[in-house]
């Protein structure tokens, strides 16, 4: 009978076998690293993004920005940029849900934007607005024109337009703008330009 410490021992590897310490292939930025390692997070698998943390906004400095934008920035509840952006977006896409048909194509006046119109305009105006935050979080300091969205209004032939696709070409570029405002730092946000 042989006790515990008399029990033969059988090696795991041959004996010509040099046992070989695993490496590490390097990490990307952003990804979460092998576990027992610095920054690992056991919530999140080995080499998988690692969320960024929100930034939060602030309340702005009005008197860096023009009169007329007031009253828009002072309108958003919320103090992180992509929560507002995907709160707004379930907010406009209910009232979207609420317009009837008879009533997509309506104006209060004669001349003046119908629904349509304002959804397009809507559309055009973030797409012109996040480039220009893209270009001042790039740091660019080329002078930008304005634009003039009655020119906008009047060549988008947003009459021809089906309904569904100017909803989902909304909430397209809505995920688009949340996905580049989210990638911004605090510096990014904070940039300013003209």
């Amino acid at each position: 009978v042989l006790t515990k410490q008399e029990a033969p021992v059988t090696p795991l590897l041959p004996a010509t076998t040099t046992p070989t310490v695993p490496t590490t292939t390097p990490v990307a930025a952003g990804m979460n690293p092998e576990h027992g390692k610095r920054g690992q997070s056991c919530d999140i698998a080995v080499r998988a993004p690692v969320p960024k943390q929100k930034v939060s906004m602030g309340t702005p400095d009005l008197s860096s920005a023009p009169e007329w934008y007031q009253g828009y920035i002072n309108a958003v509840n919320e103090n992180n940029l992509t929560d507002a952006i995907k709160n707004q977006t379930a907010l406009f896409n209910t009232f979207f849900e609420s317009i009837t048909d008879e009533k997509k194509e309506f104006r209060y006046a004669e001349g003046k934007w119908s629904v349509k119109e304002v959804i397009q305009h809507i559309i055009d105006a973030e797409r012109v607005f996040t480039y220009r935050a893209l270009r001042f979080a790039r740091k660019d300091e080329t002078p930008l024109p304005g634009f003039d969205e009655n020119t906008y209004a009047d060549n988008a032939k947003t009459g021809n337009r089906k309904w569904d696709d100017l909803i989902e070409e909304f909430n397209a570029l809505r995920r688009s703008s949340e996905i580049l405002f989210s990638a911004f730092d605090e510096d990014q946000l904070n940039a300013t330009g003209i």
